[in-house]
């Protein structure tokens, strides 16, 4: 073996090592892998997604209404990914109650649903020390366990550190999680599986997706964002149009679901909204 290969094999596996950052009693206390086989099936994973936003989740109690309510909601719509759920505070650790809630409905969905995944988002322009982002990373991974880590950049104007990225992705491949990005487009990392792209006030432009697409060759989901919630039947339009352009324009559609603390549905959205949801999901995922 040539000197060249054997450093690079060396620096491969202390990566690792630095990465996983935890001793081997802490491991073995664990229920959740830290080291899992990657990837998951990402084409069938973004097959069905759902946006889940739970209303003043950090502070949500571990209701028995809000876990019923999640799991008969998410069981009826047999969602492939799961993404949002919690909101990850990056000032202060995982709370037991959040911690909690996302491990009691996983359990509950993967009993109906094996094969669905679990997003969390972690804002790393928050992180401009390697050290601080891995250390999120391993405290999310130990105690949540998600198949995959969405990476937020809020705007072009932050600031960002390409080294503790990197790293950052390095860390999530090595633990079997897959990398979303959510960002500016002219800030996409290296490394990268898949491209999240909000459509503002419900629109996307074929152009833009196709020049991405040539750039970058990564599946793409698309977010609902800044629509006026009313019930005006507006959102319910713009979602059924998302929806029907997946397939030409090519990109993989998160459904929005806005649940309140008690397990309802936020009150800009009645009964109907479910029903529409399921057709949709069912015509054209």
């Amino acid at each position: 073996m040539s000197f060249s290969r054997f450093t690079c094999r060396c620096w491969a596996y202390c990566s690792i090592i630095i990465c996983l950052g935890v001793s081997t009693a802490a491991i073995a206390g664990q229920s959740i892998p830290l080291l899992r086989s990657r990837p998951i099936d990402l084409k069938s994973s973004l097959n069905r997604i759902l946006e889940v936003n739970v209303e003043s989740s950090e502070e949500a109690p571990r209701s028995p209404v809000l876990l019923e309510s999640l799991e008969r909601t998410v069981n009826a719509l047999q969602p492939s990914l799961i993404m949002g759920f919690i909101h990850l505070t990056d000032e202060t650790p995982l709370s037991a109650s959040q911690t909690a809630l996302f491990l009691e409905v996983r359990q509950k969905v993967l009993a109906a649903n094996p094969h669905c995944k679990f997003a969390v988002t972690i804002r790393v322009s928050n992180y401009l020390a390697a050290s601080e982002l891995l250390n999120k990373l391993q405290e999310v991974t130990t105690k949540l366990g998600p198949d995959i880590v969405n990476m937020v950049v809020s705007s072009s104007s932050d600031v960002i550190s390409p080294t503790a990225v990197a790293r950052g992705i390095e860390c999530a491949h090595a633990h079997g999680q897959l990398v979303s990005y959510e960002g500016p487009a002219n800030m996409i990392p290296d490394g990268i599986d898949c491209f999240v792209m909000k459509a503002l006030n419900g629109e996307v432009h074929r152009d833009e997706i196709n020049n991405f697409k040539m750039k970058h060759h990564l599946p793409m989901i698309v977010q609902i964002s800044n629509i006026n919630r009313s019930k005006d039947g507006k959102e319910t339009l713009l979602m059924s149009h998302l929806a029907e352009e997946q397939a030409p324009f090519g990109y993989h559609l998160a459904y929005p679901l806005q649940l309140t603390p008690s397990g309802n549905l936020s009150a800009n959205k009645d009964t109907s909204f479910l029903v529409t949801l399921r057709a949709l999901l069912t015509r054209y995922n």
